[in-house]
């Protein structure tokens, strides 16, 4: 998991995938399109479209922000950065904790 807060825009926040988050799943439900298993099914349909796709460097590696989608899904990218891997795995599990908080509250509703 790949986490960092990015409030570089207002309003609508950028998607940033990175090659961890970048899957099939995660990366067509984000973009509002459908994941193309062969060339036969390439029809714009299925397919996506967003105003810029950049990669940008971010520490000493770089991401893939997408921003201007079409018909953005109901994702969000947090990327987090750490001094260490020890950090970012207490910060994967406290917002995992954070995230099942906000999940019981939603369902108690």
């Amino acid at each position: 998991m790949a986490l960092q807060n990015n409030s570089e825009e207002c309003g609508r926040a950028p998607l940033i995938l990175t090659s961890c988050l970048f899957c099939p799943a995660f990366s067509s439900q984000s973009l509002g399109c459908k994941p193309i298993a062969s060339l036969d099914h390439f029809t714009p349909e299925m397919m996506a479209s967003a105003e810029l796709v950049e990669e940008v460097p971010l520490g000493t590696s770089k991401v893939v922000k997408v921003t201007g989608i079409a018909n953005p899904g109901r994702t969000v990218s947090i990327l987090v950065r750490g001094s260490n891997k020890l950090v970012l795995e207490e910060a994967e599990r406290s917002l995992h904790d954070a995230l099942c908080v906000v999940r019981c509250l939603v369902k108690k509703r």
